[in-house]
């Protein structure tokens, strides 16, 4: 004989449901507020950069600088043409061909661009402990320096002058300091 699975019932009054009600949407606003305003402390608008390359299927870089007139080309691939369909609403595609031609970019005339790259060891909303692992990794040999960026102290690894550089002293970090960092460019 198969065992009948025991249903176990809930139920809750006018006033319980209201209060339970009441209690998870509570919960929600603060859980709201707390986020807007945590995420509005920790994150400064300028603390990352976005790629400003564009990366084309035909091995081509096209790349949008400022000054630039045009938006970059939209590309779509020659598709085989289809036979008609029986049914008449549907409506038939053309595909497009429009070539990419790479977009020079604008000489630099009034000073070269210098970017340094640096290894982001950390980021501590306390000074303290962004100088405690200044002090570590400078004793091991780093060249640490620290920044303030809004409420935090960000620990840098360099200057480096290529982002290879950087790259091989980050998996260093990872190696031997178990310091799991990213890189930045300042």
């Amino acid at each position: 004989m198969a065992k009948e699975p025991k249903v176990y019932t809930f139920s809750l009054k006018k006033k319980e449901l209201f209060a339970v009600v009441a209690g998870i949407l509570v919960t929600y606003i603060m859980v709201f507020i707390l986020g807007y305003s945590l995420g509005k402390e920790s994150v400064p608008p300028q603390s990352f950069e976005v790629s400003s390359t564009y990366e084309a299927p035909s091995e081509e870089k096209v790349v949008i600088g400022e000054g630039q007139e045009e938006a970059p080309p939209i590309v779509t691939e020659k598709t085989p043409k289809e036979e008609p369909s029986v049914n008449a609403s549907s409506s038939r595609e053309i595909p497009l061909e429009i070539p990419i031609k790479p977009i020079k970019q604008p000489a630099s005339t009034s000073h070269p661009s210098y970017v340094r790259f640096f290894v982001q060891a950390a980021a501590f909303s306390k000074q303290k402990l962004a100088l405690s692992l200044k002090k570590s990794l400078v004793e091991k040999g780093y060249k640490v320096e620290i920044i303030k960026v809004g409420q935090l102290y960000k620990v840098l690894v360099g200057p480096f002058s290529s982002e290879d550089e950087a790259k091989k002293v980050k998996r260093k970090l990872v190696r031997d300091e178990k310091i799991y960092g990213y890189i930045v460019k300042y």
